[in-house]
């Protein structure tokens, strides 16, 4: 009986110390050392917790082989995870990121491989790059620091000797009452002996009027390869002169043009053609008189590259860490920015099923209007809409037409996953720097790159690019999803869990195609009523000097709301109320959903836009059709 309950004993030990390995396991940073084959062998997991003991012994092995990586890359893990989730990352080089990046995970896939030799390679080199990134970056923010403290103790020191003196300072410069700092002595010598003639107990020196109000902003017109226009709108009447200053790192400024005198309220232009392409530019206004000048906040730009690569799609990927509370209930928005920041592109990703589920991977289609060549993508910004939710992000991958052009893998543990939380000043922000020196955007430069949709070949030999209605569906549930939560305020929601049943897609003709979306009315302390949203697709094309511009716009917008449930809302006898909730609600669901939208595709050498067709077949894809090469 001894044996029995001793062999027991030790049975029921090693259940709670295998359990207690595993909960280990899943709580540790070590699977950020080994990913990909945590993710082969995470059905060993629940096997493992029911009792088998050669899952067990798998993780086992793992753990050991894992542990060996972490010892030698923990370090660089640490660097890795202070520059991706700190501002570090907006201050490095961002050219030697990416290569640190590619080294970093060489490393890692070399280390799961067992490929020592490759290992100590790819890990010493990413080590150096992280070594000098994070102490390029931290010099950076020191000095950015100092800078800061250097300007409050130079305030401070004016406002002390503003208050000493009894007077306001004078904007003008070298002039602060009757004492002056010993740089403004150096630089205004005979103010100097004349305030100091004055004597301590002598009167104040006169007041006077303080600079010329500075426009209330600036803004960006437009912005070429070798050019950009800037306006702002006049706010004084007392001004002797507008200048224009530019900047590209908002440290050291540059003057490019006296303007002169504005008239007051007056809208008034300005071509900067002292721009090269692709490039990044802060612009300032300061308008002066003789008493001082005051300065408009910088405004930012980008001039447009030398490339001609068109884009006919814009997708982002977003895979959520497998942890406990990782998923998000409410959607995800994302920015694209342009080269005028007026017009970036916002998207709130909303599709019919539960988006953003802890282990979940989905793509979803963003909005990319104004967006038609690959350099007018100038940044990406991914951020949270709730404020009391947090998302863990375990990679994105932005594609352009179909093709990776950014990825970037946080990590798969709470350590590493990147915490989209709100307010948004934690948003993640991929700048243009660093999407022009990810290899898979400067891979789309390249001659080989195939410029439009999946090819396929026609019935008369020749080769058609088809959009297949599954793609369309995509787009264009991304479209109503966006208009759920920008212009309906959240008053509608789909109705059902699955593309394939919240949107229905069918051919009208030709050049034409029918969408239903269906969706619910949310009326608060009552059922809510089906609504249905109809339109229909038309699709055309165009030729611009040899691209291929397929135009796509929406027509015969139409609701059609369940009769019954609004119907439900005027028997409760409460006329005035109900009439209110009608047209509270009613009235949203006639928005127009309008799309209007551009595809601007890169035709290969030879191709003759003029004899292209743009139709939709039986089955509701959009063919493009037909040429040779």
């Amino acid at each position: 009986m001894k044996i029995i309950i001793g062999a027991l004993l030790v049975l029921a030990c090693n259940r709670v110390s295998a359990q207690t390995f595993l909960d280990s396991l899943e709580k540790s940073n070590i699977r950020d050392f080994a990913p990909d084959l945590f993710k082969k062998l995470s059905p060993d997991l629940a096997n493992a917790r029911k009792g088998d003991q050669d899952a067990a012994a798998r993780l086992k092995e793992y753990w050991k082989g894992a542990s060996v990586t972490k010892k030698i890359m923990n370090k660089m893990y640490g660097q890795r995870n202070t520059i991706l989730h700190s501002g570090y990352l907006q201050v490095c080089e961002p050219s030697l990121f990416a290569r640190a990046e590619e080294y970093y995970w060489r490393a890692i896939g070399a280390a799961e491989r067992n490929v020592t030799d490759s290992f100590k390679i790819f890990r010493n080199r990413a080590a150096q790059l992280y070594d000098q990134i994070f102490r390029s970056a931290f010099s950076t923010s020191r000095l950015a620091s100092a800078r800061s403290r250097l300007n409050n103790q130079q305030k401070t020191i004016r406002e002390n000797l503003n208050l000493l003196n009894g007077a306001d300072v004078q904007k003008k410069a070298g002039v602060m009452g009757r004492v002056m700092l010993p740089q403004e002595i150096f630089e205004n010598p005979v103010t100097a002996l004349k305030m100091q003639g004055n004597g301590s107990n002598g009167p104040p020196p006169p007041q006077h009027p303080t600079g010329p109000d500075a426009p209330s902003a600036i803004f960006i017109d437009k912005s070429f390869t070798d050019s950009i226009r800037i306006y702002f709108y006049d706010r004084s009447d007392n001004e002797d002169d507008n200048q224009v200053w530019r900047s590209d790192d908002q440290v050291t400024w540059h003057l490019v043009a006296s303007v002169g005198k504005v008239d007051k309220s007056k809208q008034f232009f300005f071509t900067d053609k002292t721009v090269v392409p692709d490039s990044r530019y802060l612009y300032k206004v300061a308008t002066y008189n003789i008493y001082g000048a005051n300065e408009t906040g910088p405004v930012l730009a980008y001039t447009r590259a030398n490339d001609r690569v068109g884009v006919w799609r814009v997708q982002l990927n977003i895979t959520v860490a497998n942890l406990p509370n990782a998923d998000l209930d409410k959607p995800i928005y994302v920015t694209l920015g342009s080269p005028i920041p007026v017009q970036n592109v916002s998207t709130y990703l909303d599709y019919s099923f539960d988006d953003f589920q802890r282990g979940s991977s989905f793509t979803y289609d963003l909005g990319f209007s104004g967006i038609n060549q690959l350099s007018d993508l100038e940044s990406l910004t991914i951020g949270n809409t709730v404020s009391d939710d947090i998302c863990y992000i375990e990679s994105i991958e932005l594609l352009v037409d179909e093709k990776s052009v950014y990825r970037m893998v946080y990590g798969t543990t709470v350590n590493s996953a990147y915490r989209l939380a709100s307010p948004r000043d934690v948003a993640i922000y991929i700048s243009h720097d660093m999407l022009r020196a990810a290899s898979g955007w400067q891979a789309l430069f390249t001659p080989q790159r195939t410029p439009l949709p999946r090819a396929e070949l026609a019935a008369d030999g020749g080769i058609q690019l088809i959009i297949d209605r599954d793609d369309i569906r995509s787009m264009v549930e991304s479209v109503m999803g966006n208009l759920l939560h920008r212009d309906f305020s959240s008053s509608l929601e789909w109705r059902g869990n699955s593309s394939s049943s919240t949107v229905s897609l069918s051919r009208v003709n030709a050049t034409k195609i029918h969408i239903t979306f269906r969706l619910t009315t949310l009326i608060e302390y009552w059922p809510n009523p089906d609504t249905d949203i109809s339109l229909d697709i038309d699709f055309s094309k165009s030729c611009d000097q040899g691209r291929l511009r397929i135009n796509i716009s929406s027509s015969n917008f139409s609701t059609n709301i369940d009769s019954d449930g609004w119907a439900d809302l005027k028997t409760v006898g409460l006329s005035e109320i109900s009439d209110v909730v009608l047209k509270k609600f009613a009235d949203k669901c006639t928005i127009d959903a309008s799309i209007n939208q551009n595809i601007d595709a890169q035709l290969p050498q030879g191709v003759d836009c003029s004899s292209l067709q743009v139709s939709v077949n039986q089955y509701g894809d959009l063919v493009i059709c037909c040429y040779r090469i």
